[in-house]
């Protein structure tokens, strides 16, 4: 009679009426035969998932997919964790060893993840919205922030602080802290940034905020708020609190314009339908209203001995 192998393990049955030698040789071979395949199984045992709490050990090896309702496994060389059929709600759930959520991942697509107690959303992203909320599980806008700012005046200790962080150390003069940049993709007139608002640091530590307007892909700073509060418009070394280099247009001006200066001239040269205001006070230089110009004053005016207050034809001066 030939040797025959066992169904499960193919260990060899030896032939009966085998010599001593024959028998003693397969069944060793048997022994180690077995041997391996209950390390094999040990090992497998170690790291297969528990039954409800229980504790699992060891590393887990998923060697195929599975075609089941939930699925773990590796699809096209990703790894993937996946829920079939037409079941609604979560497809995943972390949490820590206290059963407090970490993240969840529902099957419409939303992911959530929570702060340390596990019970509120603080970081959403809504996937039908396509939006992003920090603090709010409903982001009305692309991205939203929501916190709670009971009582707090001072803007840096804000709970909803976005902040733009340089790490170089060795700044120069003008280097940019950080950039917010209007982005146009239109087709007509060009794709490019078409405005900025930017921070720059000087190497003394202090900060300008400037704001750039222009055609796409070519803005220009228009206007600059130095670390000291001074406003250059047309400028960016504004010398004081308003530093205008270029043409001003107002529909009023407040002030008795005592401290007016750098008047060409010598004097006042009003434009059309100018207004002159010197509450109670002296004049000192020639005034000249040319045709069509206008002037007004609100209480007693004195003249000093050898200047003029000229009021050509067309032209009004009202003291009242």
């Amino acid at each position: 009679m030939a040797d025959t192998t066992t169904t499960n393990y193919g260990l060899t049955k030896p032939e009966v009426g085998a010599s001593e030698d024959t028998w003693g040789t397969k069944v060793n071979t048997d022994m180690d035969l077995i041997d391996t395949q209950m390390k094999s199984s040990a090992d497998v045992a170690a790291a297969a998932l528990p039954k409800a709490g229980g504790t699992m050990t060891g590393a887990l090896i998923v060697s195929d997919t599975v075609t089941a309702d939930k699925v773990i496994g590796p699809l096209n060389a990703d790894f993937i964790i996946q829920q079939r059929g037409n079941g609604i709600g979560e497809a995943l759930r972390i949490q820590n060893t206290d059963s407090n959520n970490l993240a969840r991942f529902d099957k419409s697509g939303d992911i959530s993840f929570y702060e340390d107690t596990g019970t509120t959303a603080k970081f959403f992203w809504d996937s039908s919205a396509e939006s992003l909320g920090i603090g709010t599980s409903s982001p009305a806008t692309l991205l939203e922030m929501s916190v709670y700012n009971s009582s707090i005046t001072d803007p840096l200790s804000a709970n909803n602080i976005l902040r733009f962080t340089d790490q170089d150390t060795t700044k120069v003069n003008n280097q940019v802290t950080g950039t917010i940049d209007f982005y146009t993709s239109d087709s007509g007139g060009g794709a490019g940034s078409s405005a900025y608002v930017t921070s720059r640091s000087n190497n003394a530590g202090g900060g300008d905020l400037s704001f750039g307007t222009g055609d796409a892909g070519s803005p220009s700073e228009r206007m600059i708020v130095d670390k000291s509060g001074k406003v250059g418009i047309g400028t960016s070394s504004p010398a004081t609190a308003l530093d205008v280099n270029g043409t001003v247009t107002a529909t009023s001006y407040t002030g008795d314009g005592s401290a007016l200066t750098g008047i060409a001239g010598g004097g006042p040269s009003l434009g059309t339908n100018s207004v002159i205001r010197t509450n109670a006070k002296v004049i000192a230089e020639n005034i000249t209203f040319t045709g069509n110009e206008n002037g007004m004053s609100a209480g007693p005016i004195t003249v000093n001995s050898g200047n003029t207050v000229t009021v050509t034809s067309g032209s009004t001066w009202v003291i009242l």
